[in-house]
């Protein structure tokens, strides 16, 4: 199956000088860590008070953009709390997923005042599309088995 298309959320302003709305450009996990604030890994969307956009995207699309914001030196938080679950992420992403039972509260989005660009809390959310019998049965859980969103926190 060919990778999903990854849209990228920006302000659209008005001729004069007015923001219009939010739009979206089509890009690559290299432009969702460029835009970026942190990257945060959830098993669960977090409501907040602003506007949220998801989108599904496969496993190897949310290890692209993990290894994208690494090399770029963007911040990537864990907020898994299961241990064997952070196993299983640490192994599909290639990078050391650590257990963590805080509560995740995302930030609004800011403008950098260096490049002017909007800055954001990109979600990774990983949630199995079957209960498991068992929770230690996630060590026998496959790619096919997560549904993987992103979510844009704006």
């Amino acid at each position: 199956m060919p990778e999903p298309k990854i849209y990228i959320p920006y302000w659209s302003w008005s001729a004069d000088g007015f923001c219009s709305g939010w739009n979206y450009h089509v890009g690559t996990p290299q432009d969702v860590a460029k835009a970026a604030r942190r990257v945060v890994l959830l098993n669960a969307v977090v409501p907040h008070n602003g506007f949220m956009h998801l989108q599904p995207i496969t496993i190897d699309t949310a290890a692209a953009i993990v290894a994208a914001a690494k090399q770029g030196g963007v911040p990537i938080l864990s907020f898994i709390g299961h241990p064997a679950t952070a196993a299983m992420l640490t192994q599909m992403l290639g990078i050391e997923v650590p257990v963590n039972r805080a509560m995740y509260r995302p930030m609004p989005s800011k403008q950098n005042q260096e490049t002017l660009q909007r800055e954001f809390d990109v979600a990774l959310v990983f949630r199995l599309k079957k209960r498991l019998a068992k929770p230690q049965d996630v060590a026998s859980v496959k790619p096919e088995d997560i549904e993987v969103w992103l979510v844009w926190y704006l």
